[in-house]
């Protein structure tokens, strides 16, 4: 089961909002890709949290660790 999209930040994820009819620069978004095994019982997420700017967008999570070795590098 694959899992993506977007939602908004401030808010419960989960609560209604009004979506906006455009975007505008100084909107943060969290951007999130995931794929899931329903039948195993597990999955993985990825996201982003995202700030539109004037040229476009600013990756606000992007000095975080992704590979496993720079993950275990944090941990140690």
């Amino acid at each position: 089961m694959w899992h993506g999209g977007a939602h908004h930040i401030g808010f419960d994820v989960h609560d209604v909002v009004k979506q906006p009819d455009e975007v505008a620069p100084g909107m943060v978004f969290c951007i999130d890709v995931g794929i899931y095994h329903e039948e195993w019982g597990i999955g993985f997420r990825l996201e982003d949290n995202c700030l539109v700017t004037e040229d476009g967008c600013e990756n606000l999570s992007r000095d975080i660790p992704r590979t496993t070795e720079d993950i275990e590098a944090v941990m140690n």
